[in-house]
């Protein structure tokens, strides 16, 4: 028995913490309500299923991150049209992510591996980004593969293929891992000196980056304010992991200069590149929490390597203390399944799901009159008529095309019909400026509270 372990210690233990992961990203996956981007994947992944493509029902094609809106459809099909089906593909990729960091991390050494594994599988981002039906789970995985495949390169020319073709997908995910492309250059012109690599890297660059100037802006305050708040919310979620892996750096630097390199600096690309992006969200800094593991994993190899019971004493405090364990609500670490939902005020949740049944069955014998759309058609039904709004405070963020609904091809409400249900959304209602406001109380004079949730009022209104 002892001979066997040793020989299949590794797969033993990887094996081990990739079912804790599993159980901690699948433990009551369909329970939580949606933030308002799952259900905008959700809705496109419905539409494969009905039309093939991902075409909303307004004739725009969705085509965004197709890959994981295609695996997304494909558990769909398997499981029935639910939250859990719609989830499950990020819980695939997250456990793809905790063996991944694995392999990143052994190459610094064997600890390290196991260390950025066991962080990966249980650090609450990582988890909760596991449990989305959105893609930004299926873009950290890209994202490192994509570094990891490009640092083995060197060694054997399939690797050098395969990067490419993660990067390609990496990008038609998000336009973001456009900040790896510098990288690969150097990899494919200088290390490998392969023309055809190189060339069809900048044709892919090109093509992807010609909408990215629409999305930048150079505005100072924005920039200053923006560092301050994906510096703290960085923090916030992570707190003195960050502190240990900027403890780490002098040690993943020893250990792999080469590694090292590949995957510092296009983190700090990445870092620099979304201050100068219009709009703010923490998730878009979500992706960098792997290279916070994998340096602090540094840290504790070295513990590790020379002084054991400090190493274990360390290590069962890191995973044990700052979790769910010990504190009920802004914890680091899960140590047992929880059904968590979002991180960030920046994933605003309505609470479709929590309508009373009556209220339901009056929707579904009614016009249906909304603002958020997705959401309405995901967890009611297709909403007849829209109020917009700009969803990204923007004049260009209407979702409008050809005066209708981008998601959904409902029309823009104007009192065109009489005894309607009005289902207002805080998320859409505090984006209306002053002049929709005011048309929108208006329009409330006559109407009805049926139920008031905390995010959503449904209304029921005589007449147009």
């Amino acid at each position: 028995m002892k001979g066997f372990f040793h020989k299949y210690q590794t797969h033993l233990v990887l094996s081990a913490i990739l079912l804790f992961a599993l159980i901690l990203r699948i433990w009551g996956l369909g329970h939580p309500d949606m933030w308002i981007d799952e259900t905008i994947s959700s809705l496109a992944s419905l539409n494969i299923l009905e039309k093939g493509v991902p075409v909303f029902d307004s004739g725009v094609l969705y085509s965004r991150a197709l890959l994981f809106h295609y695996i997304q459809a494909f558990f769909m099909l398997i499981f029935g049209i639910n939250d859990f089906s719609a989830r499950i593909v990020s819980v695939m990729f997250g456990l793809a992510t905790v063996l991944l960091a694995y392999f990143i991390g052994k190459e610094f050494n064997k600890p390290t591996g196991f260390i950025s594994a066991l962080f990966t599988a249980i650090i609450y981002l990582e988890v909760v980004y596991s449990r989305q039906a959105r893609f930004y789970q299926m873009f950290q995985f890209l994202l490192f593969l994509t570094i990891f495949l490009a640092y083995k390169a060197k060694d054997n020319k399939k690797y050098a293929f395969l990067s490419l073709i993660s990067f390609v997908l990496l990008v038609q995910t998000q336009k973001a891992g456009l900040v790896l492309a510098p990288l690969l250059l150097y990899v494919y012109a200088k290390e490998l000196k392969d023309v055809k690599f190189s060339s069809a890297l900048i044709l892919v660059s090109l093509y992807f980056s010609l909408s990215l100037f629409g999305i930048l802006s150079v505005d100072n305050s924005l920039i200053t304010g923006y560092a301050s708040e994906y510096s703290s919310g960085l923090f916030d979620g992570l707190r003195f992991f960050l502190i240990l892996a900027l403890i780490g750096i002098p040690f993943a630097y020893k250990n792999n200069k080469k590694l090292f390199a590949f995957l510092l600096l296009p983190c700090l690309i990445l870092l620099i590149g979304l201050l100068f992006v219009k709009l703010f969200a923490a998730r878009y800094i979500y992706s960098m929490v792997l290279l916070v593991i994998i340096l602090a994993a540094n840290v504790l190899a070295y513990l590790n390597k020379n002084n054991k019971v400090l190493f274990w004493m360390v290590l069962i405090a890191l995973v044990l203390y700052p979790s769910n364990l010990f504190f009920e609500r802004g914890y680091l670490t899960m140590a047992y399944p929880e059904g968590v939902d979002h991180y960030s005020s920046t994933e605003p949740v309505l609470e479709y799901k929590s309508i009373s049944q009556g209220s339901k069955d009056i929707i579904q014998s009614s016009p249906l009159v909304v603002l958020w759309s997705p959401g309405a058609e995901w967890y009611l039904k297709k909403p007849d008529y829209i109020i917009p709004f700009s969803l990204s405070g923007l004049e260009s963020g209407y979702m409008l095309v050809d005066g209708r609904d981008i998601y959904t091809n409902a029309e823009v409400f104007s009192n065109q019909v009489n005894d309607f249900i009005l289902i207002e959304d805080i998320f859409g209602y505090l984006k209306l400026n002053e002049e929709e406001l005011r048309e929108i109380e208006s329009l409330k004079e006559d109407c009805t509270v049926l139920e008031e949730l905390r995010t959503l009022r449904i209304s029921k209104c005589p007449k147009g």
